[in-house]
């Protein structure tokens, strides 16, 4: 199922769509396929519906034998179930982050902002081919391609080329109404509720948590939210999102399958049922989740160099360890970035309003906001070294303190 992810005035966008509503518009793209993928051919009588039964476990891994012919059929089952078609509606939404930014960034700036975000879901591909190759065995994989290249399987990929949909803002364009459906399909489409809201919601948060931190981080560290404020604002998104998917799940159910018979939805749904249906489901959510999460950090630390400069390094996603030396290097660089007020704030605020001053050669412990030429490079290396505040940690209180001016 493919979908319109633009506003039908192209001078609207930058101003108007969200991110979060243009990725969450292609998210049933990538749960859709995949899933469409596993279903068997229709029987010449439907099947008895079946209670559903509990999801076989995943395998831990894949033996090493096993691993390349893995490889090769997942690598298929993306090319066949246009895995890379999904991910570029997914990408595209990644352009409405140009109109957001800042002011206060430069065009060469900005231009080095869109290139890492136009590069951000490059590695995914390879992330879920690996995990599926390493997680399912090839017997399920060769019957899934099997599926994919039967007549059935052609249909059914045929038929989600054909719909689309526009969600440029979730909150706004989900219609209020539910969609109608023949009583065959009300039946059908709660048993699909049942078997696939978990991973659908799984995929829809991942992603617009995936956007929430990189957005975040393509702004100045001024202007940043703050760590805390930023998880907050996660937790709430996480709670958000099921509420939203769940008002959106029965649309793209209405508009995947409305081409199919109710015999053809109904093999499907019987499918998902089983524990091999559940399994796929859950492989396919896992899958995805393993690959945002392994790709967050490099894109993260990639932002970090555009903004950072040398202090990059300092990005909680580095995990380079530093010399003495080096760090009095990356506080003086500080230093000439925020300003000593900056500085200052954080260590009163870790050493609760006590802090180290240089009076005519001699260190004093005071209280409150001294002269700050009484305050050198080496008395707030030893502040932060009593304050037992790793570089790092002591970085992004400076960033908090100079975002509160």
């Amino acid at each position: 199922m493919l979908f319109n992810l633009y506003p039908a005035h192209p001078a609207t966008a930058k101003t108007r769509a969200t991110f979060r509503g243009r990725l969450i518009g292609a998210l049933s793209l990538l749960l859709c396929y995949p899933l469409l993928a596993a279903t068997p051919p229709v029987p010449q009588t439907p099947s008895k519906q079946t209670p559903v039964a509990p999801a076989a476990p995943l395998t831990a891994a894949t033996p090493a034998a096993a691993l390349n012919t893995n490889k090769e059929l997942a690598l298929k089952i993306w090319t066949l179930t246009n895995g890379d078609k999904t991910l570029s509606h997914i990408k595209a939404g990644l352009g409405g982050s140009e109109s957001q930014m800042s002011l206060s960034i430069d065009k060469s700036m900005a231009e080095k902002i869109i290139a890492v975000l136009n590069q951000a879901f490059d590695p995914v591909p390879a992330q879920i081919q690996g995990y599926v190759a390493e997680k399912a065995n090839p017997e399920q994989l060769t019957a899934i391609i099997k599926w994919l290249e039967s007549f059935y399987g052609k249909k059914v990929r045929e038929a989600e080329a054909k719909s689309q949909i526009q969600y440029n803002d979730l909150e706004r364009n989900v219609p209020l109404k539910e969609p109608k459906f023949s009583k065959e399909r009300e039946a059908l489409y709660k048993r699909y509720e049942r078997v696939a809201l978990e991973a659908t919601n799984k995929i829809i948060t991942e992603t617009v948590e995936f956007y929430l931190v990189i957005n975040n981080s393509t702004k100045p560290p001024t202007e940043r939210i703050a760590p805390k404020e930023l998880e907050q604002t996660l937790k709430l998104n996480r709670v958000k999102m099921q509420s939203l998917t769940q008002q959106l799940l029965p649309h793209l159910f209405a508009a995947t399958y409305r081409d199919l018979i109710v015999d053809e939805v109904k093999v499907y749904v019987d499918f998902l049922e089983t524990p091999a249906g559940q399994s796929y489901l859950q492989l396919n959510s896992d899958a995805y989740v393993h690959a945002l999460r392994k790709t967050r950090p490099e894109v993260l630390l990639k932002l970090a160099g555009i903004f950072e400069d040398e202090l990059a390094v300092l990005s909680p996603y580095s995990k380079e360890t530093f010399s003495e030396a080096k760090q009095n290097q990356l506080m003086v660089t500080m230093l000439k970035r925020f300003g000593k007020a900056a500085l200052v704030s954080a260590i009163l605020e870790v050493r609760g309003g006590q802090i180290t001053i240089l009076r005519n050669n001699q260190e004093q412990e005071v209280f409150g906001r001294p002269n700050q030429d009484f305050i050198t490079v080496n008395t707030l290396m030893k502040d932060m070294r009593k304050a037992k505040l790793d570089i790092r940690r002591y970085y992004q209180l400076v960033q908090k303190h100079a975002r509160q001016g």
